[in-house]
């Protein structure tokens, strides 16, 4: 945080700790700035606290943040309910403004910084033939390409296959993936069940035919398949994991509460970027009825322990869009829209690269706090209003102690090219049951 005094026309300061600008004019009355931003842009009435001298580290030392315990009643009530109660001690979701994070307007790719592109629930149409034209058409160009689950429809070899072949064709030089409720053949657990509902015809061999698709998955080159594991992207540490609530018994199912909490802990406390297949509550979880489907327990540790740059998730198809609660930017990249037709952008952020401010002798201010607004890469800030409002493997470290024996390494050794130079309270036993969307 940044006192008033200290900050004078002409300047150079970091935006939320991340984005180099000037300032240009001071509102002294209300202590906010006007900065000219390295990318062409500029932000007006930017809060003296959201700006900083010295860019902040993906490594700082992350404080420990005033954020107010759910009350427990709130995990004993369907997930709509529980958001009332949350967002009443915890505050509200914030909407981004979308064309910050896809499209024409999205801004150039900044010196420094790795550039993903986010995609999810695909469901096998890279193999169908469209009269439209389609999302997976054009995917932008990117370094790491993530894939957030629900690949398939019904998760069978073929669509497994077909998948495959398409995904490891596209350019980008590193490609992250996790499975989703609709990849049945990768939850060996649930196969046997699942097969036989789906018309997958009688198994006899489910570890054989579980073990062949997730082979398919690892053939892929420059690609790696996340289960509830971490990996590593210059410096930039990335965690997988394909559970959600129990979703009409679907694969990767948990009934809530205890089940998803334990899974959850799984999550090492220094990612950078999280991936799950299903979204925390309150943040790109609403169904067209209105309903929230997202899971309370993944909110609770994802604000109190974890505390992500970027959590990226699929599952909710109308909820495609890009939401923040001041410290983690959440990206809901449901490729298909609720009709499913996969029209739905890839969404696109930049992340500082850490070695790039080890290099400039940088060392960290304070990280964020709830207060302060988490932006997109280099564009301007978000439109602030309710995101309610028409919104569309274990690492052996475990928790704290970061991805450890659990990170995975790609099978190639190519790296991404010059990157520097291109641009809480435990959870009791639940009675929640689980929203029942049109889609998943």
């Amino acid at each position: 945080m940044m006192a008033s005094r200290q900050l004078a026309i002409g300047l150079t300061v970091f935006v939320d700790g991340v984005r180099e600008g000037v300032l240009a004019c001071e509102d002294a009355a209300a202590g906010k700035w006007d900065v000219l931003l390295e990318d062409g842009s500029d932000e007006h009435g930017v809060a003296a606290e959201r700006i900083a001298l010295s860019p902040s580290s993906l490594r700082v030392e992350k404080p420990i943040l005033s954020v107010k315990p759910i009350p427990r009643r709130a995990f004993e009530v369907d997930p709509t309910r529980a958001w009332d109660i949350v967002r009443s001690v915890r505050g509200d979701a914030r909407k981004l403004a979308i064309d910050d994070f896809c499209g024409e307007k999205l801004p150039p790719k900044r010196d420094g910084t790795l550039r993903f592109v986010c995609i999810s629930d695909t469901h096998s149409y890279e193999s169908k033939t469209m009269s439209m034209s389609t999302a997976l058409e054009s995917i932008p160009d990117g370094d790491v390409l993530l894939h957030c689950g629900d690949f398939t429809n019904t998760g069978k070899l073929a669509e497994v296959s077909a998948f495959a072949q398409w995904f490891g064709k596209l350019p980008h030089a590193r490609k992250i993936l996790i499975a989703g409720n609709h990849d049945l053949a990768l939850d060996e657990a649930s196969y046997a069940e699942t097969a036989r509902r789906f018309g997958h015809g009688a198994q006899t061999d489910v570890a054989g035919t579980c073990a062949k698709a997730r082979a398919l998955l690892e053939a892929i080159p420059n690609c790696e398949y996340l289960e509830d594991e971490g990996t590593e992207v210059e410096g930039i540490r990335i965690w997988g994991s394909p559970w959600q609530p129990e979703f009409c018994d679907w694969a990767f199912n948990l009934p809530r509460g205890e089940a998803c909490r334990e899974v959850w802990r799984r999550i090492p406390a220094d990612v950078d970027v999280l991936l799950t297949h299903g979204p925390p509550l309150g943040h790109g979880d609403l169904c067209s009825s209105g309903m929230r489907a997202g899971c309370l327990d993944l909110l609770d540790e994802v604000q109190l322990r974890v505390r992500p740059r970027y959590h990226c998730f699929g599952h909710i198809h109308e909820a495609h869009g890009v939401t923040t609660d001041g410290q983690t930017t959440y990206v809901n990249a449901s490729t298909c829209n609720m009709r499913y037709r996969p029209i739905n952008e890839a969404i696109v952020f930049d992340i500082e690269l850490p070695q790039r401010l080890a290099a400039a002798g940088v060392t960290a201010a304070a990280g964020a706090t709830l207060e302060h607004a988490a932006v997109p890469m280099g564009g301007k800030g978000g439109e602030a209003r309710e995101a309610g409002e028409n919104e569309g493997g274990a690492c052996g470290g475990g928790g704290e102690g970061g991805c450890c024996g659990g990170v995975r390494r790609p099978q190639s050794t190519q790296s991404v090219p010059n990157a520097q130079d291109v641009n809480s309270a435990p959870s009791p036993p639940s009675s929640q049951s689980p929203s029942r969307c049109v889609l998943a």
